[in-house]
């Protein structure tokens, strides 16, 4: 239930992130209608290839952190950890994937920000460069505190249920 309550918080504070070409949606449905009707099928994946990337290299962290300290702290003669062992765990699974990865979600939506015609970006590199000399190295570490403070109980929750429940059906 907990979880559930910190997801929907989190959609909510997080439903107006960026405005598209200076709108505001109703929703993503609106959103996406919208780039549809100006961009065609193709603006719809803006950013796709650094979201691509942002995903295999976070979730690599993510799984690799995990599997890690799940094991390190699961006793010798036990099949688990403790229930603490494994919230915290997951928490800083989380955690440690937004820090590695912060710089390239940072890079992924300001590619999106601006689709098309509109993007002030012509490709990834050219939005670090940009991104670096215009602002400094410390603008592609923008929201890591707000990222973690999320990350943290997010995954705890969501991997101690996760790795409980796989146990109880095996």
């Amino acid at each position: 239930m907990l979880c559930v309550f910190v997801k929907v918080l989190i959609m909510f504070l997080m439903s107006d992130q960026v405005a598209y070409n200076g709108t505001c949606y109703r929703g993503p449905y609106d959103c996406i209608r919208a780039i549809y009707r100006e961009q065609g099928i193709r603006g719809c994946f803006h950013g796709l290839n650094i979201t691509i990337l942002r995903d295999i290299i976070g979730f690599a962290v993510y799984m690799a952190t995990y599997e890690y300290l799940y094991g390190r702290w699961t006793p010798e003669g036990k099949k688990q950890p403790s229930f603490s062992a494994k919230f915290m765990a997951g928490g800083l699974a989380g955690v440690i994937s937004w820090i590695v990865n912060i710089q390239l979600d940072v890079v992924k939506t300001r590619i999106q920000e601006r689709v098309g015609i509109h993007s002030r970006y012509t490709g990834i590199r050219d939005c670090i460069v940009k991104t670096y000399t215009g602002e400094g190295s410390l603008a592609l570490w923008k929201g890591v505190g707000t990222q973690c403070a999320r990350a943290f109980p997010v995954n705890a929750i969501t991997l101690c249920v996760y790795s409980t429940v796989l146990e109880k059906m095996k």
